[in-house]
This record gives structure tokens, sequence and C-alpha cells, in this order.
């Protein structure tokens, strides 16, 4: 009978393992939960461009134009790559390799954004898991002070 019950147990740990509330795993896992590797992006930041390998013009919204993502990666072990996908309604419409060389990086990609709406920037690692994304916008509105000195 003690055999009997082990088995039994054992089978219903089995058909129970993975399961999460009453939710069963058999769920293709977001690709940001699992990662392989210690590979991670501390920090990105969208900006208009990068002096010194720090992010200058930190912004959310821009008029249009170049668009820069700058990145703190760490946790490399030897050289890698990260990619960065511009995503813009859905659709990946460019992607930046960019080489890692040590275990804390920084390391960014410029793209011109003229296609007005939203837009998402995903890091992903050389397997595909997005470590990190951010996004901004595209606006045409211009600022009033640029309109004013258009008409004087």
């Amino acid at each position: 009978m003690k055999k009997l019950t082990g088995l039994i147990m054992f089978l219903m740990g089995f058909a129970t393992m993975g399961m999460t509330g009453d939710k069963p795993t058999t769920e293709t896992p977001k690709a940001s939960e699992t990662p392989t590797s210690s590979l991670k992006v501390e920090k990105m930041v969208l900006c208009t461009g990068v002096q010194d390998r720090e992010p200058q013009g930190e912004a959310g919204e821009f008029r249009g134009g170049k668009v820069t993502c700058w990145m703190l990666v760490t946790g490399a072990e030897g050289e890698t790559q990260v990619k960065q996908g511009w995503w813009f309604k859905g659709e990946l419409m460019f992607e930046i390799p960019l080489t890692i060389r040590s275990a804390r990086f920084r390391t960014w990609g410029i793209k011109t954004a003229d296609q007005e709406g939203e837009w998402t920037v995903k890091a992903t690692d050389a397997e595909g898991h997005v470590l990190k994304e951010a996004s901004f916008k595209v606006t045409s509105q211009t600022m009033e002070s640029e309109t004013k000195n258009v008409t004087k």
C-alpha cells in the first residue's frame, strides 16, 4: 500500500508540476522571462544624442528626425551581441546589431524616425529574448517658439 500511495503522490506531483494557481504553464513564455545568460540592460534611454558616452536630450516625444537609444549593458561573458529592434505600429521597421565587448558596456543605436505615432525599441539578446524595451512618440507638432521665429 505504501508503494501505491508513493506512486500516486509522485504522479500527482508530476501532473501539477509547472502549474501556477489554476493556470498551467503550457502557454508560451514571454521572451523576457526566459533568458539563459546573465546579460542585462541596466538602463535604456531615448534621447537626441550622445556625448562622452552619455545620453543627451532625454525625451519621450520627438518631432521626427534622428532618435538615439542609449543602453548600459551588464553581465556579458566575453564578446556578444545585442540587437535593437525599432518597432512602429507592431511592425519591425529596423534592427541594429550592437557588439558588447565587456561585462559593463555603454552602447547606442540611431534611427531616423519620421513616421508620426508610437514607436518602441526592444533590446534582445543573441537568442531573441527581450532584455528591455522603451517607447516614444513622434509628432509633427512644432513648438510655439519655433512658429514665432518662422513668422517674424
